[in-house]
């Protein structure tokens, strides 16, 4: 065995001896032994000569070629080769390399015979990570995790490939030394364990963190490879489940561990080329660091992160480093930090200057705020608030010293990632590593906002750290998941597009029978039905209508419109079956029609003009979705809902106490003044009639808003589901209310459509066939009843609804009602063939 293993053979090492330059399409030779112990396999160096000869069996030999660029290939030269190659320059247009294979081969474990395995990479865009096709076979303990892991690196050519034993799990592996010598490796493992943060335990993390405080440890220096490695295993830990996070953080402060590797990593990285700036790119978190020289000129530095291509990922393409942030679109900045030049004087002039003139300035953003949790920042208030980050984190800081007091701030740009319409309240703060008893907390000691500009904040700080936007987001702390978030909108788009049909029939019903348009509660339902469809053709047509800002302006006061219209009219509705239902003596009111429409859809353009003469950005509360912003919200749409769904409320419960008590009481009494021997109707279906009148108030009154109101903290996604189902077929169950359960309106419909197919009926003959159901019809609330209309009947027009008795004409058409007009309990005819009101029932002429 070789002299110089580690202490534990079993520990997982790889080192990696290359006879010609990887730039170079060549191959590149490695060697390294395969020892056992137990059941497991390790890899562990050997300091064998290329040139002697090594047992085929303990050895792996990799075979590493350069890959063919996607696009082009490297141009050639016929110059004699240096010892240093040239650097390998991509072609602007190439963005990624498809992979090659490289063959392993070694000892099984314990059984002596030679195992053989290819690795497979896919292509792979520049700057990333290769993770082998091949995976570990079911039943052993990393079962289903990648084989290994190869880096493509920014100038077209492949890294080494890293193998992973398919028999050593996370415990394990912390459980043994990590040291210069198998860094890789366990970076590697580290990282592909990692790909899949939502299967990461508690103990996992902890497990983690400890590996990756290891590998930053083992070495003064950690080269390029090894902490792009460490680099990509943080940023994948940054997508664990927050509750697992912050558990972590409680009970083995693995936050703090993980941002204390990262300084550690950002002071140790080994940049290949020392004079630029080193820049590493994960999609949820980026570092760049680079010296500066005390007896220079430094011009100052800025590290911004800008609007990526693909929303929550950061990309090579996103981040910059610039002299000068002055020069940046802050429009399209997501996270930027700027450090003055005035901090070279600020270090010479520090009483422990260090003794070296170079230094490292560090820049690191964060893509959310995981790493920087503490339990109040999922705590409620009594409003519905918790403070909390609402913005990326960036951070600063230089090796070794702590800088404070500077003269010129640490300036800091964010763009909020919650839009103002949730939240209010902005502090600039920094990450405090000294609060909660060591666990670390925000705050605001040192740093100020200084303004909003195009949307982002902009914060000063005189010191150098971790720093963030804190602000008070409303109704965040339990959202909903993205399986309910798709259902909703699924229920969404379905209930509002039936709506839509059923309440586009209602109104053309209400065209083509001139019946159906003629009374003042058919006025009313028709008024609604034209809010409500305005309403829905405006939310499906245009709330994601987020650009240009212009349409969304416009969007935004539509649908604020009409859903203040959608509720005047609910309102007027209830005005008018308290009128009817409740109050005893009618009151007359001249006009009626006329000032209750110029009060529906009036108020709602006063509130909508004056809320764009104040701000038109009122409008303009969404990144997503066309609609109010916050502070507008609650004075423009929900003070005046609230007191209409209040006022509805009140009007209900008076309507539900009139048709179940006082009627109850009413038939009693009747009976018993009668004497009446004979049974009383059913009781059930009698309640069943009432609960059918209760259930329609409920909806035309549009109580099903306060599901809406309730949709807050724990109850969240139980009324969110039900104010999304009721409201969004609001119209579709007024069209089955108002239309389908009504028998004139289908016997209406009936004989047109018999008409139009050129079959000749009577008026008698429609209302014999579908007579059967008259008899047991409840008429509807708030709409005209089908016999409380005038029908012409051999030549003379009787009208139905003036008292209580029966008629009777010539023909014998007998008809009997009731005061009122809600119910028509007998209708019947003569046998005698007769086309009697057959015009009544021809559609209207506009």
């Amino acid at each position: 065995m070789p002299a110089n293993r580690t202490d534990d053979p079993t520990v997982p090492n790889l080192t990696l001896l290359q006879t010609t330059p990887e730039h170079n399409v060549s191959k590149t030779t490695v060697t390294s032994a395969i020892t056992s112990n137990s059941s497991h396999t390790a890899l562990t160096p050997t300091a064998t000569p290329l040139s002697s000869t090594t047992n085929a069996a303990t050895s792996i030999h990799t075979t590493s070629m350069l890959a063919n660029l996607s696009k082009s290939s490297i141009p050639s030269t016929d110059k004699p080769q240096s010892t240093k190659p040239p650097p390998v320059v991509c072609p602007l247009d190439v963005t990624a390399i498809h992979g090659d294979n490289v063959s392993f081969q070694w000892v099984a474990d314990g059984q002596g015979e030679t195992v053989h395995l290819t690795l497979t990479w896919p292509e792979t865009a520049l700057g990333r990570d290769a993770y082998s096709v091949e995976t570990c076979p079911s039943g052993s303990e990393n079962a289903g995790h990648h084989r290994g892991r190869r880096r493509c690196r920014r100038d077209g050519t492949w890294g080494r490939a890293v193998p992973i034993s398919c028999h050593i799990g996370l415990q394990e592996l912390a459980q043994r030394p990590v040291t210069n010598l198998n860094a890789e490796v366990v970076a590697s493992t580290v990282q592909i364990f990692t790909m899949t943060p939502n299967e990461l335990h508690i103990h996992d993390v902890i497990h983690t963190t400890e590996l990756l405080e290891g590998i930053v440890l083992a070495n003064d220096t950690v080269s390029e490879e090894v902490g792009q490695s460490v680099l990509t295993s943080i940023s994948q830990l940054m997508n664990v489940d927050t509750d697992t996070l912050l558990e972590g953080q409680e009970s083995n402060n693995v936050t703090n561990s993980i941002l204390n590797t990262l300084e550690t990593l950002s002071s140790q990285v080994a940049p290949a080329d020392p004079d630029q700036p080193l820049t590493m790119v994960e999609s949820n978190l980026c570092m760049q660091v680079l010296d500066i020289n005390l007896t220079q000129t430094f011009p100052g530095h800025g590290f911004l992160a800008l609007t990526a291509a693909q929303e929550g990922s950061f990309t090579e393409a996103s981040i910059e480093g610039v002299v000068d942030v002055d020069n940046i679109q802050i429009g399209e900045v997501e996270a930027a930090i700027h450090v003055h030049p005035d901090l070279v004087d600020y270090l010479n002039n520090l009483p422990d200057r260090p003794d070296s003139d170079i230094v490292r300035l560090t820049f690191k953003i964060f893509q959310n705020s995981r790493l920087f949790q503490t339990r109040a920042d999922h705590i409620e208030d009594s409003k519905g608030y918790r403070r909390a980050v609402n913005s990326r984190v960036v951070a600063s800081s230089v090796v070794g010293l702590s800088v404070r007091d500077l003269s010129i701030p640490i300036k800091t740009s964010f763009k909020p990632i919650v839009t103002d319409r949730h939240t209010n309240n902005t502090e600039c703060v920094f990450w405090d590593f000294g609060l909660s008893h060591g666990k670390g907390g925000w705050s605001t000691e040192g740093c100020w906002q200084n303004k909003t500009e195009q949307g982002r904040v902009v914060c000063y700080c005189d010191h150098l750290t971790n720093f963030a936007v804190l602000m008070d987001i409303y109704g965040q702390a339990n959202p909903l998941s993205a399986a309910d978030v798709f259902a909703l909108d699924i229920i969404s788009k379905i209930g509002c597009s039936l709506s839509i049909a059923g309440l586009s029939f209602t109104l053309l019903t209400a065209a083509v029978f001139r019946r159906f348009r003629s009374s003042t509660p058919q006025i009313i339902l028709i008024q609604l039905s034209v809010a409500l469809l305005g309403v829905l053709i405006t939310f499906l047509a245009g709330i994601e209508s987020v650009d240009p800002a212009a349409g969304c302006i416009a969007v935004a006061a539509c649908l604020h419109y009409f859903l203040l219209a959608g509720m005047m009219w609910m309102a007027v509705e209830a005005f008018s079956m308290y009128m009817a239902f409740v109050k005893v003596m009618s009151t007359h009111i001249s006009r009626y029609v006329l000032k209750v429409s110029l009060i529906a859809w009036g108020a709602p353009l006063i509130i909508v003009v004056v809320t764009l003469a104040v701000d038109v950005n009122h409008y303009l509360g969404g990144d997503k979705y066309c609609w109010m912003a916050l502070t507008p919200l609650y004075y423009a749409f929900m003070l005046p809902a609230g007191l209409i769904i209040l006022f509805n409320l009140v009007v209900f419960i008076l309507i539900v106490k009139e048709l179940y008590f006082k009627r109850t009481k009413s038939a009693i009494t009747l009976r018993k003044s009668k004497k009446a021997t004979g049974p009383p109707p059913p009781r059930h279906k009698e309640t069943l009639q009432r609960f059918r009148v209760a259930i329609t108030i409920f909806v035309v009154l549009g109580l099903t808003w306060a599901f809406g109101f309730l949709a807050i903290s724990g109850a969240r996604t139980v009324f969110a589901y039900l104010f999304c189902i009721f409201n969004s077929l609001q119209g579709f169950l007024i069209f089955i209310f108002f239309c389908v359960r009504q028998k004139e309106v289908r016997d209406r419909w009936f004989f047109l459509c018999a008409t139009c197919f050129n079959r000749q009926y009577s008026f008698s003959e429609v209302m014999n066939s579908r007579s059967t159901d008259s008899n047991s019809n409840l008429r509807t609330p708030g709409s005209t009843p089908a016999f409380g209309r005038k029908v012409t009947t051999n030549g003379v027009k009787a009208p139905y609804s003036q008292q209580n008795g029966t008629v009777q004409n010539g023909n014998q058409h007998t008809y009997t009602f009731r005061n009122k007009g809600y119910k028509a309990d007998t209708i019947s005819t003569s046998s005698k063939s007769t086309t009697d009101g057959a015009e009544d029932m021809q559609p209207d002429t506009v």
